[in-house]
């Protein structure tokens, strides 16, 4: 995960020096939320994007729309109660997430195994393929000199997957 992360760190720098170079003001904060976007979508969810140079970076663009609650109850209310302007008003912002995580997750998984080592490919390796798991016990080896609890062994289901995406990138 280090290399994703010294990928956008680097970019970042590449950003402030060129701030610098102006000798001018800048508001840091619309830079820093690009990499710290930029970041989350690369090192935990495994999606190259570009966000730091790309301002209408889709992936960036619905993050921050999620932000915007009163936008997003106006646009459901339209979408849901007048569907025919379904075709001039975009979906939902949160439902556009989870229907990108969902898209990530089935081309993950039609890859296969890659040698990307980030947040989304601990989850899949820790899923499952039933819609409701029950923890179960670990096996224990019985051990008369120490009482040792059994570990649970704890898998997600694709819905949790989806959400906890959702719960990072929104």
């Amino acid at each position: 995960m280090a290399p994703l992360m010294n990928r956008t760190i680097g970019i970042f720098m590449e950003k402030l020096a060129e701030q610098h170079r102006h000798k001018q003001p800048f508001d840091i904060y619309a830079l820093f939320k690009r990499f710290t976007m930029d970041t989350i979508w690369s090192c935990g969810l495994g999606l190259d994007t570009d966000m730091q140079n790309n301002l209408n970076d889709p992936y960036l663009v619905q993050s921050q729309r999620v932000l915007f609650r009163y936008d997003n109850a106006i646009r459901y209310w339209l979408r849901y109660y007048l569907p025919i302007t379904q075709r001039f008003i975009s979906d939902d912002p949160v439902t556009w997430i989870h229907k990108q995580a969902e898209h990530l997750i089935k081309k993950r998984a039609e890859l296969g195994d890659t040698n990307r080592m980030d947040l989304l490919k601990l989850m899949l390796e820790s899923a499952s393929d039933d819609d409701f798991i029950e923890d179960g016990l670990g096996s224990v080896v019985a051990n008369a000199d120490m009482d040792i609890e059994a570990p649970l062994v704890r898998q997600l289901t694709q819905h949790e997957i989806v959400a906890n995406i959702y719960l990072f990138s929104g």
